[in-house]
């Protein structure tokens, strides 16, 4: 099945008309919260993402640009997402001082009360009707799992850690579908950067904004290394012994002359006519450092 820029548009509609019931309107004030004085802590190797372009090989463009107080400490994300219809925007907004983080995607405003842990990680956000919408959970500052919810499904990650310090698995399961992902790390590349390039699962953000808010702290540690591979699945391909069928995809990298990354390709397979085999679509990440 191929992914084409008119299925992207639709499935992203069909996501920002889920969480409008949890929405507020555009015009209503900021709402007050515990003020949140905590940041995220980062490692002195860390770098600052200035922004995080996606193209994806049917043409499909995206870019999250981030935005800094004076101190360093990110309060904003906004993406811009093209497609046959125009631009899809997405937003992210942090009011420490209010405890509240506002999220915009497409025409739709939601608010979120926020409460991170002592690393300055978010441990959950609930909406202004007092809705616990998302929970993650950590051992020191590695995500450990998170919950999230709307207003047709609930979902539940599950992050596994391999040696300690890179993320192995990430399993994403509903009440009748389960999502895999499973990095491979032969041939190591040391992440010099800090930087997210896989999400966390099924969060309210969509994935290049996770990719951001990520490689900032917001949830906790990135895989000190990169993986080469990662094998994609779900329960909807299993196999003759009903074995889930892996898409394995590869990842290659170009660095900076300081070891950061400056651009990720993620290849999905195809099959002898060149024609996709997964939902999977081929892309290119480009990244950008203050």
């Amino acid at each position: 099945m191929k992914i084409t820029t008119k299925l992207i548009s639709l499935l992203l509609i069909a996501l920002a008309a889920t969480m409008a019931a949890c929405g507020n309107d555009n015009d209503e004030p900021l709402p007050q919260a515990e003020p949140v004085n905590i940041y995220p802590t980062l490692p002195a190797a860390h770098k600052r993402v200035s922004s995080i372009e996606r193209t994806y090989a049917n043409g499909v463009t995206a870019k999250v640009d981030a935005g800094y107080d004076n101190a360093g400490h990110l309060i904003s994300a906004t993406m811009t997402m093209d497609y046959n219809r125009g631009d899809l925007d997405e937003s992210v907004e942090l009011f420490y001082s209010r405890g509240i983080l506002r999220h915009k995607l497409g025409w739709q405003t939601t608010d979120y009360v926020f409460k991170v842990n002592s690393y300055g990680a978010i441990t959950s956000l609930t909406n202004t009707s007092g809705r616990t919408i998302a929970s993650f959970s950590y051992a020191g500052r590695q995500l450990q799992s998170l919950s999230s919810s709307t207003s047709s499904a609930s979902y539940s990650t599950l992050v596994g850690w391999k040696n300690s310090d890179n993320i192995h698995s990430i399993v994403t399961k509903t009440a009748s579908k389960r999502d895999s992902v499973v990095m491979n790390y032969s041939a190591p590349l040391d992440n010099v950067a800090l930087v997210d390039v896989m999400g966390m699962g099924r969060s309210p953000f969509g994935s290049l904004m996770e990719l951001l808010l990520r490689s900032e702290g917001l949830f906790g540690d990135v895989s000190a290394q990169l993986p080469r591979t990662m094998l994609y699945g779900n329960s909807a391909r299993v196999d003759d012994n009903g074995d889930m069928v892996m898409a394995r995809c590869v990842l290659d990298f170009t660095t900076n002359p300081d070891g950061s990354i400056s651009q990720m390709r993620f290849t999905a397979p195809r099959n002898a006519d060149n024609e996709q085999i997964t939902t999977l679509e081929s892309y290119t990440l480009n990244f950008s450092y203050r």
